[in-house]
């Protein structure tokens, strides 16, 4: 496995710390989500078409891709350390080791739902080729789409607009082999 955990994390100068107000919504929101909606959101029946799509991507392009579904933060994550969903998923992109590939090209989706946040982190072999600002329009699409209701149709998109961008900034590269992963969908309660 060459390298270790170097990810396409773009960082646009200093975040603004919320409001008094803002904070104490957000701490409001991930203290009062509690994980059983997710299922009501995230049904068995759209886990099972996200892990058919992943299936499929993988076995057409190497790496990883995971889907993880959150249902909120930890209250001191979000009260104290005041952390983001980006934060949150570059964590987990470690913790899972998506980074792990052979050719540095495991994508990880996170969903944060208490936020209402998606965010998408791609490891160095496809951030060569595909922009930081691609990945947060596709997860501002997903958003658009879960505000609307909308989980497995944003789902689904997401994902195959994911693997299109991937495979486009991989077509040009020899030598790869589809690698195939069972465990792409995680729900963390």
């Amino acid at each position: 496995v060459a390298g270790g955990l170097v990810v396409a994390a773009a960082v646009s100068g200093v975040a603004a710390l919320p409001s008094a107000g803002d904070a104490m919504l957000r701490v409001l929101k991930h203290l009062f989500t509690p994980y059983w909606v997710v299922p009501m959101r995230f049904s068995a029946l759209l886990l099972d078409r996200i892990a058919q799509i992943i299936s499929g991507v993988e076995q057409r392009r190497p790496g990883e891709l995971r889907f993880v579904v959150e249902h909120a933060l930890e209250l001191g994550d979000v009260l104290v350390d005041r952390v983001t969903p980006r934060q949150r998923a570059l964590e987990l992109f470690g913790l899972m080791r998506v980074w792990d590939t052979e050719y540095n090209t495991g994508i990880l989706v996170y969903v944060l739902v208490a936020d209402h946040a998606v965010e998408i982190i791609a490891d160095r072999g496809i951030a060569r080729s595909v922009p930081q600002p691609k990945w947060d329009e596709l997860c501002r699409a997903a958003e658009s789409a879960y505000r609307e209701g909308r989980y497995a149709e944003g789902s689904v998109k997401l994902l195959e607009d994911a693997a299109r961008a991937a495979q486009a900034a991989l077509r040009a590269a020899r030598g790869y082999a589809p690698l195939r992963d069972n465990t792409t969908n995680n729900i963390i309660n």
